[in-house]
């Protein structure tokens, strides 16, 4: 009892010294020979055993005295957040601990202040901003070795958390943004014509910008199952360049603005090894800013795993499109996948795609059937300061009943495209979790119909999260 209480007593002598030193420091509060001074480390060490010992309601007035003195003090602001956090005031707490990574000069200071901020943003609830203070801890990581775990926490983070967000943005220039034919004739294969396309049927030049936004809410979820509501919009704007406009001078544009707006349910359940996903959604798509087109759909997809780094995904779906324009009809479509991927010796992946798919519609021309297979490699070590990765693919597409006005084009209309895709991905440049991309991609269609002859290459440039 003695021992407790001459420490007690010690604590107290303490808080009585530095109160007399923070009054000191304001003028006209005391005799400068009566006063009793107090260094502002010592004042903080005296702050720090305070929380080590369980009393954060001595810190707090300690670290409050240390703020009248100076406003700016991090150290100071950091106590504070720690008190109010063994308080239970985390939402309080999380704004000091802002205070503090605002005011902090060092790399460990900050990296300390947000890594309070976001376990303080946890406390309260507030998911977002804990990842928002994860990713922001990335940018002052003392020493290289932590950022694994930092990522692992907010991918931790993530889980737990019942609602995403995940954005992406790019923009690509790109030498036809309309799907333009290059050649101002159109030559249809067996017969005789020659048509005259329109100026905005060649292929137009200039800048693609898109952007997707992307909301999922976890609605209900166990160890083997979980149901999401998702949310999902689309945006492409573009802006045509010197030599479009002079091709085409009525060309606008707003003229190829697509916005695509898709609300829809997501149930995924463990089975076996592997995983079912079960999906719904209907989908509201605009075309140079008028209506376009409603979109309903429903899916299944299974992932198999066949060994422990190699996998195949199945998956079918059916779409019901609704054109806005009165004179087409609607189109059913049928889509089936498989994909297989694996893991190579080196680290390197592999994947390998197969896609079919029939529309059927009372409208001649949206019927059609298509088949595309396609390749692609992910180099598991970077190539100098990049990551890379590669596609390559080709696709036919058949419209059985093909017709332009009063001419059916003979056997159809088939399109042949190549396609191909190089990604690179600067992590090096990373900023807080974030880093920027580069996809240089590439596609040629031939056709027995030349308006659909087309050539495009573009090089688009983004931002994605790098985990």
């Amino acid at each position: 009892m003695m021992t407790r209480s001459a420490t007690i007593f010690k604590a107290g002598v303490r808080v009585f010294l530095l109160a007399l030193s923070l009054l000191a420091a304001a003028p006209g509060w005391a005799d400068p020979q009566d006063t009793v001074r107090l260094s502002i480390p010592k004042a903080r060490d005296i702050a720090l055993g305070a929380l080590q010992s369980g009393q954060p309601n001595l810190a707090l007035q300690l670290a409050s005295g240390l703020l009248r003195r100076d406003p700016h003090d991090a150290q100071a602001h950091f106590i504070i957040a720690r008190a109010l956090m063994q308080l239970k005031q985390p939402r309080d707490g999380r704004r000091a601990a802002a205070l503090a990574y605002r005011h902090a000069r060092t790399r460990q200071e900050k990296f300390q202040a947000s890594q309070l901020a976001a376990k303080l943003s946890l406390d309260g609830k507030q998911n977002g901003l804990a990842q928002l203070w994860l990713r922001r801890s990335l940018l002052h990581l003392p020493a290289e070795d932590l950022r694994p775990r930092v990522i692992e926490d907010y991918k931790i983070l993530r889980q737990i958390t019942p609602w995403t967000v995940s954005a992406q943005f790019s923009l690509a220039p790109s030498n036809n943004l309309n799907n333009g034919t290059d050649s101002p004739y159109n030559f249809i294969d067996g017969l005789p014509v020659v048509g005259v396309l329109s100026d905005d049927a060649q292929a137009l030049s200039g800048l693609r910008c898109t952007a997707y936004l992307r909301y999922s809410r976890r609605l209900s979820g166990s160890k083997r199952h979980e149901t999401r509501l998702i949310a999902s919009y689309y945006a492409q704007r573009v802006r045509l360049s010197q030599d479009a406009r002079a091709l085409a001078p009525a060309a606008e544009n707003g003229d190829y603005a697509y916005d695509h707006l898709e609300l829809g349910l997501e149930h995924r359940t463990k089975a076996g090894t592997g995983l079912v996903t079960l999906d719904g959604g209907v989908g509201r798509s605009w075309y140079g800013g008028a209506p376009y087109q409603w979109v309903m759909q429903a899916g299944i997809a299974k992932d198999f795993k066949l060994t422990e780094g190699s996998g195949l995904r199945l998956s079918a779906r059916l779409l019901r499109r609704l054109p806005d324009r009165a004179s087409l009809r609607p189109v059913d479509e049928v889509d089936l996948r498989a994909e297989y991927g694996t893991t190579l010796v080196s680290g390197d992946r592999i994947n390998l795609g197969l896609t079919l798919s029939d529309a059927q519609s009372a409208t001649r021309n949206s019927r059609q059937q298509q088949a595309t297979g396609y390749i692609g490699y992910r180099f598991a070590k970077p190539l100098g300061p990049v990551t890379v990765s590669a596609s390559l693919g080709a696709s036919l597409r058949r419209y059985p009943d093909y017709a332009l006005g009063l001419l059916v084009v003979p056997g159809g209309r088939e399109d042949e495209m190549l396609f191909g895709a190089v990604d690179f991905s600067f992590r090096k440049l990373d900023y807080a979790g974030f880093v920027p991309t580069l996809k240089v991609q590439a596609r040629k269609t031939r056709s027995n119909v030349s308006r659909f002859e087309t050539n495009e290459m573009s090089v688009s440039f983004g931002i994605k999260s790098s985990f």
